[in-house]
Parts: structure tokens; C-alpha cells; sequence
């Protein structure tokens, strides 16, 4: 995937009524790249209360986009149809630690809830979300956390 080491991210642009010749200085002025990706990073703390009673085992990213957009961008929810991929998971994840990924952006469009007992209630139905796996008294079970698109 892109940065740490690989400090290259996708970005594209979109001009009209300019021309480009192969083999001569072009003059095309100013032209304005936008990112083909969204960094998500996050962590988790496990409260006081429930310490010991809970362990996450792992930590999964998904509904990612397995397409990108590239050119002119609009409102519109993208992809319409969506073959979502997971990312690798994170076995044996460690409380407090930051993950961070980068993904193709996917625009499913915002809410306006901001209630966090409700919210994932009201997150666009292909959002990307992070699953966390976690044991409790001997059971495995998860809880899912969506996120919704973050304005440019």
C-alpha cells in the first residue's frame, strides 16, 4: 500500500482547453492535483471499567473501494456499485497503538447524526468500517464502527 516507506500517493488532475505535444515544453500553467486517497487512522482504548474483561484480538478494515476515480469529481455517491475488499487485518493488535492506512476514497456522502449510540444506524449503507474482534468471558463476538466521508 502507499506511505511509510513508500512515500508516493495517487493524485490526479483535471484541465480543459489545454494542449499537450509529445517532445516540447508544454505551457500549461497552474494545474491542481487532488489526492485518490483518504488516510484513515485510529486507535482504541479499552475503558477502565471493562480492563481485563475484554482482549481485542483483531482489527479489520472493510467495505474499501477495490476501484479508484479518476478526473473530475462530483457530489455523487462513488462507486455506485460497490465489490468491496478487506484490509489485512491486524492480529494481536495493541491498545493505545496507531494504525493508519491509506484507501481509495469512497464516497458515500455524510450524515448529519451525532449521536454516537445511534450512528452507525445512520452511515451511508457502503461506508467503510473498522471491525473490532474482541473476547469477553470466553465468547468471540465484534463491534463494528462506520466512518463516514470526511469533507475535503
Amino acid at each position: 500500500m502507499y506511505g511509510g516507506a513508500n512515500k508516493n500517493l495517487l493524485m490526479s488532475a483535471h484541465v480543459t482547453g489545454k494542449t499537450i505535444t509529445a517532445g516540447v515544453n508544454n505551457a500549461l500553467g497552474t494545474i491542481s492535483l487532488k489526492r485518490m486517497v483518504a488516510k484513515i487512522s485510529f486507535y482504541y482504548k479499552i475503558a477502565d471499567g471493562v480492563k481485563g474483561l475484554l482482549k481485542v484480538n483483531k482489527i479489520s478494515i472493510s467495505n474499501v473501494p477495490n476501484v479508484l476515480k479518476v478526473g473530475e469529481t462530483t457530489a455523487a455517491s462513488y462507486p455506485t456499485s460497490l465489490t468491496p475488499c478487506t484490509i489485512s487485518d491486524v492480529i494481536s493488535p495493541t491498545e493505545n497503538t496507531v494504525y493508519s492506512c491509506f484507501i481509495p476514497e469512497n464516497w458515500q456522502g455524510t450524515t448529519s447524526n451525532t449521536d454516537p449510540k445511534t450512528k452507525n444506524d445512520a452511515a451511508p449503507s457502503n461506508a467503510v468500517y473498522i471491525r473490532i474482534f474482541y473476547l469477553q468471558a470466553k465468547k468471540e463476538m465484534k463491534k463494528e464502527i462506520k466512518i463516514q466521508k470526511i469533507p475535503h
